[in-house]
């Protein structure tokens, strides 16, 4: 790496403020950050000339912006403070189930159907919000999971909600027909469906007056802004919920309202498209300073990697650039006991974002932030040891490692909705730069497409050794 984080700092006096963005009570330190003031200028000009606030305005206003499935990308509007009314009905069905005796409620659902819940989930409880309904998941094809799902309850006591846009996730289904095996007299009245394809729920059994419909333009991805969210209303009440969606808003409308391209989103992605194509480094590790957010680099993951994982442009022709970075991550501090000796001392190592909440008295909590405040440092000034230790060689750490600080305000809805709309917002600023599609995700279509061949074959003959071996050794007796 040629360029100097510490130089940043040592030649300008203006670096931390230069470089430091708030929203909705979220302050994002992009100082230590391997770009500097003069390429994100330049970025910007290639922003303006890729007309990059009319894209985010046509996004808002779901117009066509999925070109190769046709199709607007809506779940701003989901979000959006002035149609709240287009969930009244979603909130008036998370009011029956939870009024109607129903003690648990399982939520069935895959990728997007799943992973912002269960985020969520983690920081309404952490929020201490209490749940009115016992809430439980169960993501997919595993018996283990699913009897772990349902272990201890009550089938009369007990709904399942089965999300999926087109109501025909292999995953999604299977759970559901084990649910209605286990439901047995109760499957008619206790099973939900959150869905963008009504019919296809009706033609499975699922009683009119329990379908949620969301519109097919809400991305999978973004499903937690939809009907989706059926099961945390239900487990929370509607008052978290909204808050969620409205702190989302709040961060769109300061999107909407930047045509400099200076808010967090826009740093955010100039960073880490810089990283990449500049310097050459791909990971991007997500590491949360709070158990509450443990799941964020799961949800950020499908999130960033589906949308952006892409090898042509809209054009359809090769792409130049590296348009994505791999992301993972895990929850600090367990994370310095894992891979941080890999991130200061690798030859190439990673960026890094390090997501940490404003301490309380706790100690805990002090010494939470005061690590990730510490490893903030570590990775972009480095160590150098004394000249007269005799493992300094060993100990010496450059540093140079990009990282953002993201300090959160609390552990609230509202804030959870304010930073995955920062991301959001900063996946399809790197789509824009990299002139792709990040609504569509054909890649992995086919693995699922074989998996159905896979499953009615009468004929393994056109397989390679290797899948037919595999095959022979699962159905071997």
């Amino acid at each position: 790496m040629s360029i100097s984080i510490s130089s940043f700092f040592a030649f300008s006096a203006y670096r931390n403020e230069a470089m430091t963005r708030h929203a909705a009570g979220v302050i994002f330190d992009f100082s230590k950050q391997a770009i500097s003031i003069d390429e994100l200028q330049s970025f910007r000009t290639t922003l303006t000339q890729k007309n990059a606030h009319d894209a985010f305005k046509r996004l808002a206003a779901g117009e066509i912006v999925n070109p190769t499935e046709g199709r607007a990308a809506t779940h701003m509007r989901e979000r959006d403070l002035a149609h709240t009314s287009r969930h009244d009905a979603l909130r008036a069905t998370a009011e029956h189930i939870a009024r109607s005796g129903i003690e648990t409620v399982v939520s069935v659902g895959i990728g997007g159907s799943d992973l912002g819940l269960r985020l969520a989930d983690d920081v309404f409880q952490a929020s201490g919000l209490k749940q009115r309904v016992q809430l439980r998941f169960c993501t997919g094809l595993d018996p283990v999971e699913w009897l772990q799902a349902v272990d201890g309850l009550n089938p009369a006591k007990t709904a399942f909600v089965l999300a999926s846009k087109s109501f025909s996730t292999l995953e999604t289904l299977t759970t559901g027909d084990r649910a209605k095996h286990w439901l047995r007299s109760h499957a008619t009245t206790h099973m939900y469906a959150a869905t963008s394809s009504p019919a296809r729920a009706r033609a499975y059994g699922i009683a009119d007056g329990n379908i949620v419909a969301f519109d097919e333009s809400v991305g999978g991805r973004y499903s937690v802004w939809s009907a989706v969210n059926l099961p945390l209303r239900v487990a929370y009440g509607n008052a978290p919920v909204d808050a969620m969606l409205a702190g989302a808003h709040g961060v769109d409308q300061l999107v909407l309202n930047d045509q400099q391209f200076d808010t967090s989103p826009y740093i955010s992605a100039l960073s880490r498209h810089f990283n990449r194509n500049s310097i050459n480094i791909t990971n991007n590790v997500i590491v949360p300073y709070s158990w509450a957010f443990r799941k964020l680099a799961e949800y950020l993951q499908q999130l960033v990697m589906e949308s952006n994982g892409k090898r042509v442009s809209t054009s359809g022709a090769p792409i130049a650039t590296d348009p994505c970075s791999a992301i993972w991550g895990t929850v600090g501090t367990a994370a310095q006991h894992a891979y941080f000796q890999w991130l200061h001392q690798h030859p190439v190592g990673a960026a890094v974002e390090i997501i940490a909440v404003k301490p309380s008295s706790d100690v805990g909590s002090k010494a939470l932030f005061e690590n990730a405040v510490a490893q903030s440092r570590a990775l972009a000034f480095g160590l150098e040891p004394d000249a007269n230790d005799a493992l300094g060689d060993y100990k010496r750490t450059t540093g140079n490692r990009p990282n953002t600080f993201i300090g959160l305000p609390d552990v609230s809805p509202r804030t959870l909705g304010a930073l995955l709309a920062h991301y959001e917002a900063s996946v399809f600023i790197e789509a824009l730069l990299n002139d792709i599609n990040p609504f569509d995700q054909y890649g992995v279509e086919y693995g699922k497409l074989l998996a159905k061949e896979l499953a009615c074959r009468n004929d393994n003959s056109r397989f390679d050794s290797s899948t037919k071996a595999l095959l022979e050794w699962a159905n071997a007796h």
